[in-house]
Order: C-alpha cells, then sequence, then structure tokens
C-alpha cells in the first residue's frame, strides 16, 4: 500500500513539474506572439503616417496658391497632420535658399535649412530622410519634402522622440509592450518607448540590444529581459521591435503552474 502511495506521489510531482514547464512555454509562445502582432501594427502605422505626410506636402507643394507664399507671407498658417505614429512635428514652406517662409511652429525661431544637406535633393525631388537633425528645434527627426518648382519644397519634420511612446500608446496592449524602433542597418535607435530622451538617436552596438549582431534580441537596451517581435516599415525599412517583460510572462505562468499542481497533488 505504501509503495502505491510513493509511485502515486512520485506520478503526481511529475505531472506538476511537467504542467510547469508547459505553462511557461506557452506563456512564453503566447508573449512572443502578442509582441509580433504589435510590432506588426506598429510598423503599418509608421508606414501609412508617412505616406500621409507625402500626401499632404505634396498636395500643399501642387496647389498654386503656395507660390504667393514665397513673396509675401502674410496671413500664411500650416498646421502639422500626423497620425496614430507621428503625433508632434512641424511643416514650413522653404525657399530655394533655406529661409522658412511660413510655419507651423508655434515659436518659430529665426534658423533656416540653408545648410542641411537634404535640401538640394529636395529641390528636385520629393523626399523622406531620416533620422535628421532638425537646426529648428534640435530634435531627431523624419523629413518628408515636396519641391515646389523654382521657389522652394514644401516640408514636414515628424518627430522621432514622440514616436515611441505613440506607438506604446496606441499598441502597448494589456501587457505594456516596449518598442524600439531601428534605421534600416539596425544600428541607431530611431526612438524608443521608454526613456525616449535618453535613447533616440543611440547606437545599439555595446548594447544588449543588438539584433543586427545576434538575431532577435533577448533584452532591451536597459538589460532587461524581454521577449521581442518585429516587423520592417514598407517603403522605408525601418525595424519595429515590440518587446514582452519576460519576467512578468514566466511570473504569471508559474503562479498558474502552482495553482494547477496543487490540485494535481490534493
Amino acid at each position: 500500500m505504501a509503495l502505491i502511495v510513493a509511485v502515486s506521489m512520485m506520478v503526481a510531482a511529475a505531472g506538476a513539474i511537467f504542467v510547469r514547464r508547459a505553462s511557461i512555454n506557452n506563456a512564453r509562445r503566447s508573449a512572443v506572439s502578442e509582441a509580433q502582432f504589435g510590432a506588426g501594427l506598429a510598423a503599418r502605422a509608421v508606414a501609412s503616417d508617412i505616406e500621409l505626410l507625402r500626401t499632404t506636402v505634396g498636395a500643399t507643394a501642387a496647389n498654386p496658391a503656395i507660390s504667393h507664399v514665397f513673396e509675401n507671407s502674410t496671413g500664411c498658417t500650416l498646421t502639422f497632420g500626423g497620425g496614430d505614429a507621428f503625433e508632434s512635428g512641424h511643416i514650413d514652406v522653404v525657399d530655394s535658399g533655406g529661409a522658412v517662409r511660413c510655419t507651423s511652429l508655434q515659436s518659430p525661431e529665426d534658423v533656416g535649412y540653408g545648410n542641411s544637406p537634404w535640401l538640394s535633393r529636395a529641390l528636385e525631388h520629393p523626399v523622406v530622410e531620416g533620422p535628421v537633425t532638425d537646426p529648428r528645434t534640435g530634435r531627431l527627426v523624419l523629413v518628408v519634402a515636396a519641391p515646389v518648382p523654382g521657389r522652394g519644397i514644401v516640408v514636414s519634420f515628424a518627430d522621432l522622440n514622440s514616436l515611441g511612446s505613440a506607438l506604446s500608446d496606441h499598441f502597448g496592449g494589456p501587457h505594456n509592450l516596449e518598442y524600439i524602433v531601428t534605421s534600416a542597418d539596425q544600428r541607431t535607435i530611431l526612438t524608443r518607448s521608454v526613456d525616449s530622451v535618453r535613447w533616440v538617436g543611440k547606437p545599439t552596438t555595446n548594447t544588449s540590444f543588438a539584433p543586427d549582431r545576434r538575431g532577435t534580441p533577448t533584452r532591451d537596451v536597459d538589460g532587461k529581459s524581454r521577449l521581442y517581435g518585429n516587423a520592417d516599415v514598407p517603403g522605408i525599412g525601418w525595424a519595429t521591435w515590440a518587446g514582452a517583460d519576460a519576467s512578468d510572462a514566466v511570473t504569471a505562468a508559474r503562479r498558474l503552474a502552482q495553482q494547477e499542481a496543487a490540485i494535481v497533488l490534493v
């Protein structure tokens, strides 16, 4: 009888261990699936906003009335219009020498874009370039511009500092996914939803987050263990990463496994 009880207890214990491992593995797979889904949503949102900015500057540049702004900007009003990804930035009308003729900035600085290397290209054809530093705000931005032939350009500056928090607000989900967007070569952090001011424009090399060397990272730039999903931004090649907190996923799974093990042992 005692042998039967001992064997029963061993079987129950083995079952509890199996349940625990299965629960943890399922939790990790579920977290990765959620992160992958979130990364895809974020990548599509960024691409959609870039296309919106392209359409906006293109339509504004093609408006015949825009030529009058280069002669007299009195009464000119502009409004930056982003979407779920790029919630902040500004739009300017800039002449061929880089002087700002009209702007949506509330407190415009008397600084132009004459020394910006992208200006000459934007005078020739539409451009989407970033990250670059906006000399008027000092912030890292994405430049989306369209030429006004013979006069200048219409250009939007989409703020990268606020991009990460916007992605987290819209797509973070119940587990508060962390978002990182990197350059096409995955060497530069364009934005991060956590502590964005510190990380925008910083290299991924020499951090625990280095997807260009090791494939999918297992830790964020602060060294925290995360389960990542990623997706490329169509048309620009940026990589969008969404990371679930690995410890939260495992802790919840262990708690559930302990409850189920208690039932098995009873």
